[in-house]
């Protein structure tokens, strides 16, 4: 699950407007992985977070996201990562890629390919419990904390 991540951080572009390309990126962004989980990236000011989001039963959100900061030059953007919910670190690589938005949409490529993710306008308010921690190479989830990376 963490190499899903790893594109994520790797990766980002720019629509047309007149916004900076580092203001079109602000705000969350949402991608659907499977039927229970989501890939979720978060760009506030200078700083973004990458999470993989799984809600298994109606109640409970487990979360499993590295974070750092970011800076964008035309369509690159790059991210240096200083917290993760991983033991080792993570995704602690730092990373860069090209991104587009257009419109509502946000694709973030890398080597491998690209993702597209859509921009979250919230919604009705669910109530949930969120457990923060890891997904091994299993896909088993352990909860730890978000915890910074050296």
């Amino acid at each position: 699950m963490r190499h899903v991540l790893l594109l994520a951080v790797l990766v980002v572009g720019c629509g047309s407007g007149t916004a900076t390309p580092a203001e079109m990126l602000q705000g969350e962004w949402l991608s659907t992985a499977n039927a229970e989980c989501a890939l979720g990236a978060s760009f506030k000011g200078d700083r973004f977070t990458f999470s993989y989001v799984c809600v298994p039963s109606l109640g409970t959100a487990r979360v499993d996201m590295v974070g750092g900061k970011f800076t964008v030059a035309g369509d690159q953007i790059a991210t240096a990562v200083d917290v993760s919910s991983c033991p080792s670190g993570g995704l602690k690589n730092n990373g860069s890629g090209r991104f587009d938005v257009t419109g509502d949409k946000l694709t973030l490529y890398s080597a491998t390919g690209g993702t597209t993710y859509s921009r979250s306008g919230g919604g009705p308010a669910v109530e949930q419990t969120v457990i923060v921690g890891c997904f091994d190479s299993k896909g088993d989830f352990q909860p730890m904390a978000a915890h910074p990376v050296p």
